[in-house]
């Protein structure tokens, strides 16, 4: 999510994160590739462990944007590698951590961008309502023609360097 908000809006800074080793070096691997790398940064870090993810000097972030694994464990075709399978399958808790850490590291009136299973949003607006992130425009987003749909949720008005949200 982050790498094509670079893509889209030059200016922009990012700073990824996941809990992954791997999948940091690929994310950096994959902005050094797309000609961004000097925009992103990215670092490990546990949501679950607790305590909010810093940015650069410990600085809160304007927005924070997250396809947070959905799919429960044991549907679905279980992909072969166990990075990717942590990457799709929730665990218990799996919003609750997600929303907790971006409301944690998230600056006064930031914006928070989830993509999330369209079939299943009234599960992510009730969380979103829970941890007091209200939800503005759900944003139905088809990565490919024919495929279910997710949802982007994303504050109205809201600029990104050029992009905006309506």
């Amino acid at each position: 999510v982050g790498l094509a908000c670079l893509l889209a809006a030059g200016g922009m800074k990012c700073h990824g994160i996941d809990v992954v080793p791997e999948l940091v070096e690929a994310a950096k691997q994959n902005a050094s590739a797309l000609g961004v790398g000097a925009r992103f940064a990215a670092s490990l870090h546990d949501l679950a462990a607790g305590g909010p993810p810093a940015g650069p000097e410990g600085a809160s972030f304007s927005i924070v944007a997250a396809k947070m694994p959905y799919m429960a464990p044991g549907s679905g075709r279980l992909p072969r590698d166990a990075t990717r399978r942590r990457a799709l399958f929730a665990v218990p808790d799996t919003m609750a951590i997600f929303l907790r850490g971006a409301k944690q590291a998230l600056a006064p009136e930031g914006v928070v961008a989830l993509i999330y299973p369209w079939d299943t949003r009234e599960t992510l607006l009730a969380a979103l309502k829970e941890h007091a992130l209200s939800p503005q425009p759900l944003i139905p987003v088809h990565s490919v023609k024919g495929r279910p749909s997710r949802v982007l949720v994303l504050a109205p008005g809201t600029r990104l360097d050029g992009m905006r949200a309506e």
